[in-house]
């Protein structure tokens, strides 16, 4: 059976290596709420964004972070909801903490932007 959190990191590795090679993918890609605010269709930004990260350093960080403590989090997820519940509440971690920071006063600047997705590793 295939690990899920080895998926997740192996798509946030892929992702973020492709996305350094193609700067204008990276700017694409990167949560900009002022952007998103003002542009219709970015709010795929929600999702890349959380996939995205600035540099080997910072992504062999997270990744090592998240690989020591995201099954212990999902464990007591899963045993508190159920296993398809608890995988649901530790996925939406990461978007409700994207969706933190779409909150003003990220709207009334246009050079913030941020990329990661530290809200899943917390649950």
């Amino acid at each position: 059976m295939l690990n899920p959190i080895l998926i997740l990191i192996g798509l946030t590795v892929a992702i973020s290596a492709y996305a350094w090679s193609n700067a204008d993918l990276m700017r694409a890609w990167i949560m900009q709420p002022y952007l998103m605010a003002r542009s219709s269709g970015q709010w795929y930004r929600l999702l890349t964004s959380g996939f995205l990260h600035a540099d080997w350093p910072h992504l062999f960080f997270n990744m090592f972070a998240f690989y020591s403590f995201s099954p212990v989090v999902l464990a007591a997820l899963a045993q508190r909801y159920g296993t398809g519940a608890g995988w649901a509440c530790f996925c939406s971690c990461t978007w409700a903490a994207l969706l933190c920071r779409m909150c003003p006063p990220t709207f009334s600047t246009a050079t913030t932007a941020t990329i990661a997705a530290s809200g899943r590793r917390a649950g």
